[in-house]
């Protein structure tokens, strides 16, 4: 079909016409002036037939050309129009493309390099022009002249080059696949777009090569990953879409990261980078931790609370011996990009069923294994075990920090009795603490991981054991329960200072099986504060409280380099609340708390967060339904996961109904009445406790009597806009009655609203179109529609669906005129006689008198000069 051709169907312009005269041009002027009007009219043509809009914006096509290059440009843009194919300009294939282009947002006229982008909120239409053929020749030339050159040594100039060639023809081709992938596209694409896709991927795989071969390197991972994320974000999305798939990941469900996940990973590589240059200023932001030095220790404080300058040493000293074992510091290297693999959306749906919903770094080791992420990033089979291995363990130590893993959980990392393996782990997991807040691991919490790892290095040096170091630890926390014990009962003795009591000797000779025993329990209320996020408050501190000792002295004692007083105080009271709060429990409850928490049986996450929100009892109360509950489960030796993830990201908006819900239940028919805590697997409402698909794995969730999807799911059945509208008012009144807070829940109901309304309407627009397509008769066609116009503000009829709807009428009409059209060239095939066709004609002028309002007089000259055609021939 030519331009031509076009013209001569005298029906098909009619609808062009008319969208056109409802558009606004803009950026036509300049660059139609300089065309041949086919040329033109192409573009407009195809464009026009694509819009759904009211603006076709031409401007982008001579954006980026200088003065001087425009008539250069425009010579090409002619030459690129001419490459259009007829064949794709009928109506029924650009219907076809409009939907595709109207659904993702983004196509390319076929076999040119003419690019369609639609705007999602005005549906305005952008036309731009990208010379596929030249980029191609252009990337190809760089990228050979970069092959194997350092991302930090890349010129600028060149970076910033292969980012906006690769963007434009990365859209080009993944343009491409979306054609290829789509059923309904049948057509033959033409045979420079085949080629353009064929040298792209060529290209694609020879700069992912390229890329992988110079992006890891220590010395330099976090200068070329930062290029890459500020220069080039669209190389590095696709050389690296495991990392940039996390980008849009708010950081809301973290209780302690405040930036996207994406700076996170960035600032662990700068620190990683900075060990391995001995760059000590670079690791850890000084400015920030003389700020935090200053309010904790007043505004004369000189020096930082961070971590001190040996320390760092020591890790610098652990960094430049892993270096020895290349294998292992690459993966090392990798496990650091790789580590929040377990976060990515769209892997975590894929494999649902699969996955522990709660340890994101068992999640992620489990993608690199299915996904195939080590083999991709030219790891051997010894370097996709040490980068399982640490992801998978990554935030271990993190989590022993913050009590939601018992200290006994690192015996996974102990079993491998590799001290290489062991210092990449620690590193590791130092940096990844750092890199969440500098301010999350202070001088004081380094010294304690640092004794971690003294004590591990003497296990897997075979000088002690795990169970043997914790037994040790067990009976110096219970030789304080027995001062403790032998104070409240007989008060200190005549002339001894609580330091002095405290110190006793007498006090060793209690059976150390005892003392063990009650170390345990003392351990796990430990871990309580820790899972509370009281980080540096220990047994001993509230021993000395309760001795009177003055808090002041208890804080000179402890001798902390990185916490004032003020933070100390807070989190001393902090703990001895919760203190109070299980003492006043039935021993038997205290102790099957405690004794759930001391070994590595049950595994916490969410929980910091959540109890925040709750009153003391509450957060106990809490923690027991958890407890039980996964008592009800059947672990097979392996540890039991309480996931809270779920109810901390409801907890800020929910915690008044919690509370009020948990008030109304008493610790003491919670233990005893081991029935209700099953009746919260089966509970439609209040704290829901669901076993999950993956073994060993409890959600704690809360459903308040209101229950929004239930009035979304219940909404979505209503097919009446009346209906719809009562039910979403009535529903919102209800809301607004709710004593605790439903802002949230008005937004989602509102929200569902709109958009069943916009399914009703368009259902509304389809039964129209169908009943239209049943009309024979013109005056019948007009009524039904303005009979719906006239209903369309009761029924909500949105700008884009009365266009629709008119664009619908419009088509119907053309269909018709075709009919009619059709009959009448049958008939006059028929018709041999002068005397006939002028009978003929005076019914045809009644039939178009009667109808002229509805096609106007362009339908009534065509049918005239048929039948002036008919005349003459007969004559002749």
């Amino acid at each position: 079909m030519t331009i031509d051709a076009l013209k001569l169907d005298p029906l098909q312009l009619p609808v062009f016409y008319r969208k056109f005269l409802n558009i606004d041009f803009h950026g036509t002027g300049h660059l139609f002036e300089r065309m041949d009007s086919r040329n033109v009219f192409v573009l407009l043509w195809t464009t026009v037939s694509l819009s759904r809009g009211e603006i076709i914006n031409f401007n982008p096509i001579l954006a980026d050309a200088e003065t001087a290059e425009i008539d250069d440009r425009v010579k090409r843009i002619e030459h690129e129009a001419k490459a259009i194919n007829i064949h794709y300009l009928d109506l029924d294939v650009l219907e076809h493309f409009s939907q595709q282009l109207h659904k993702d947002g983004i196509s390319f006229i076929f076999g040119t390099g003419f690019q369609l982008k639609v705007d999602p909120e005005t549906q305005a239409l952008e036309i731009a022009y990208i010379d596929i053929e030249k980029d191609v020749e252009e990337l190809e030339s760089l990228s050979k002249r970069l092959a194997g050159t350092l991302i930090s040594e890349m010129p600028g100039e060149d970076l910033k080059s292969l980012e906006v060639l690769f963007s434009k023809l990365e859209s080009f081709y993944q343009n491409h696949l979306t054609l290829l992938n789509q059923a309904q596209c049948t057509l033959e694409l033409p045979e420079r777009q085949k080629s353009w896709f064929e040298k792209t991927q060529d290209l694609r795989q020879a700069l992912k090569s390229n890329f992988h071969d110079v992006m890891f390197r220590p010395e330099s991972v976090y200068t070329d990953f930062g290029l890459l994320y500020r220069h080039a974000p669209s190389l590095l999305d696709f050389v690296l879409p495991e990392f940039t798939a996390l980008r849009d990941l708010t950081p809301s469900w973290h209780l302690y990261m405040t930036l996207p996940v994406t700076h996170y990973i960035i600032n662990a590589a700068r620190k990683l980078q900075a060990l391995v240059g001995h760059d000590k200023e670079s690791f850890q932001d000084i400015k920030l931790l003389h700020r935090l030095a200053q309010r904790e220790f007043g505004p004369m404080a000189t020096g930082t609370v961070g971590v001190n300058e040996s320390h760092i040493e020591d890790l610098e000293k652990i960094i430049e011996r892993l270096c020895r074992n290349r294998v292992l510091f690459d993966s090392l290297i990798k496990s650091f990009i790789f580590q929040d693999l377990g976060r990515v959306p769209a892997l975590r749906e894929k494999y649902r069923d699969e996955i522990n919903p709660a340890d994101l770094a068992h999640v992620g080791a489990f993608f690199i294994e299915k996904e195939r992420i080590a083999e991709r990033y030219d790891l051997d089979a010894k370097g996709k075990a040490y980068l399982i291995f640490l992801v998978r363990h990554h935030g271990l130590l993190h989590h022993i920090v913050r009590g939601e893993l018992s200290f006994s959980a690192i015996q996974g990392i102990l079993d491998s009795r590799d001290k290489d393996v062991f210092d990449a782990f620690f590193v590791f997991s130092f940096i990844m603490l750092s890199s969440i807040r500098d301010d999350l691991i202070l001088d004081d919490l380094a010294s304690q991981l640092f004794q971690i790892k003294t004590i591990c290095d003497k296990i897997i040096n075979n000088e002690t054991t795990l169970e043997a170091e914790l037994n040790e630890v067990y009976a110096q926390r219970g030789k304080l329960f027995y001062a403790l014990e032998e104070y409240q009962t007989n008060g200190l003795p005549k002339g001894v200072t609580p330091g002095g009591f405290l110190e006793s000797e007498r006090l060793e000779k209690t059976e150390k099986w005892k003392r063990i025993s009650s170390g345990r329990m003392i351990f796990a209320l430990v871990r309580l504060f820790r899972l509370r996020g009281i980080r540096y408050v220990e047994f001993f501190d509230l021993v000395n409280l309760m001795l009177n000792v003055p808090l002041e002295f208890i804080h000179k004692k402890r001798r902390f380099s990185s916490i004032g007083f003020a933070t100390y105080e807070k989190e001393v009271y902090e703990a001895f609340r919760i203190y109070k709060t299980l003492q006043n429990l039935s021993e038997e409850t205290r102790h099957f708390i405690l004794d759930e928490l001391v070994d590595d049986r049950v595994r916490i996450f969410g929980y910091e967060k959540v109890s925040g929100y709750l009153s003391y009892e509450n957060q106990i109360k809490l923690l027991l339904l958890g407890l039980l509950g996964a008592g009800r489960l059947e672990p097979n030796g392996s540890s039991i996961c309480l996931n809270f993830l779920g109810l901390s990201e409801k907890i800020e908006k929910r915690y008044e109904a919690i509370n009020d819900y948990l008030n109304t239940m008493s610790i003491e028919r919670i233990w005893e009445d081991k029935h209700q805590v099953n009746q919260l697997f089966k509970a439609k409402t209040g704290v829901l406790l669901k076993k999950e698909a993956f073994p060993n794995v409890l959600s704690l969730d809360f459903q308040e009597r209101v229950n929004i999807s239930h009035k979304i799911a219940y909404m979505d059945t209503i097919n009446n806009v009346e209906q719809l509208k009562d039910y979403f008012h009535y529903s919102l009144r209800s809301l607004r009655k709710h004593v605790f807070f439903t802002e949230d829940y008005e937004l989602q109901l509102e929200k569902a609203f709109e958009r069943r309304h916009t399914e009703i309407t368009d259902m509304i627009l389809n039964r129209t179109k169908k009943k239209m397509d049943l009309i024979e008769d013109f005056k019948e066609l007009h009524n039904s529609v303005n009979d719906l116009l006239d209903q369309s503000w009761d029924i909500g009829f949105s700008d884009e669906q009365k266009h629709r709807l008119n664009d619908l009428y419009e088509l119907r009409k053309d269909s018709l005129k075709r009919k009619k059209i059709s009959e009448i060239d049958s008939f006059l095939d028929s018709i041999h006689d002068v005397h006939e066709l002028k009978d003929y004609w005076d019914s045809i002028k009644y039939y178009l008198q009667n109808n002229h309002r509805f096609f106007g007089k362009e339908f009534e000259y065509l049918i005239a000069k048929k039948f002036d055609r008919k005349k003459n021939g007969i004559k002749a």
